[in-house]
């Protein structure tokens, strides 16, 4: 039986998309290319139709998986609702379903340089969106906005992954997560 071209690309899409969030679970070597299949219910034999190495899956993932972050992570209305919600406990607790920055930096370094292009990509884009907010709300200037933004995000960034790899109970997680909430907030002059 013939499979139509819309069907092998939503297919395609399918795999794509269970890379991404398996990948930002588990991490690129904690996930074979027969649990990505599986989980899409395809088998392995069709996963080189598709993709040429499961490097070309990674690369697709990891672009996959910037485009894949909540509304409130890639349109946030402001400065003050991304910061908020990006760093909260559902952002801790749900790596796939969050920003791969914090997912994906432990492994990243230790992938091919294409793979880790795509990573910068989507960090320049994480960028150019905080700079934007910082700028539009008159918290900095323009040629002040980038690095504000990178040291807002590195900040972001790092509360979860350590908040992450502290214990599920762990009250201290709580307490990391309001000091760079607050921190990051007052940096920039946020106070509601």
């Amino acid at each position: 039986m013939k499979v139509s071209v819309e069907e092998s690309r939503k297919t395609h899409d399918r795999i794509v998309d269970m890379a991404a969030q398996l990948f930002m679970e588990h991490g690129f070597e904690g996930v074979s290319l027969s649990d990505i299949m599986s989980a899409t219910g395809q088998t392995n034999g069709g996963f080189y139709k598709r993709f040429s190495s499961k490097e070309d899956l990674a690369e697709q993932a990891v672009t996959r998986s910037f485009l894949r972050r909540p509304s409130a992570m890639r349109r946030p209305r402001t400065l003050s609702s991304f910061i908020n919600g990006y760093v909260a406990d559902p952002h801790v607790r749900y790596p796939s379903k969050g920003c791969p920055l914090p997912a994906l930096s432990n492994d990243i370094g230790r992938q091919s340089e294409s793979i880790r292009q795509r990573f910068e990509i989507g960090f320049e884009e994480m960028l150019e969106l905080t700079a934007r907010l910082l700028v539009a709300e008159g918290k900095c200037a323009d040629h002040e906005a980038r690095s504000q933004a990178m040291n807002i995000i590195a900040k972001m960034v790092g509360a979860i992954v350590i908040a992450r790899a502290l214990p599920s109970d762990a009250s201290v997680k709580d307490e990391l997560l309001k000091i760079v909430r607050d921190g990051t907030r007052a940096d920039v002059g946020l106070t509601d």
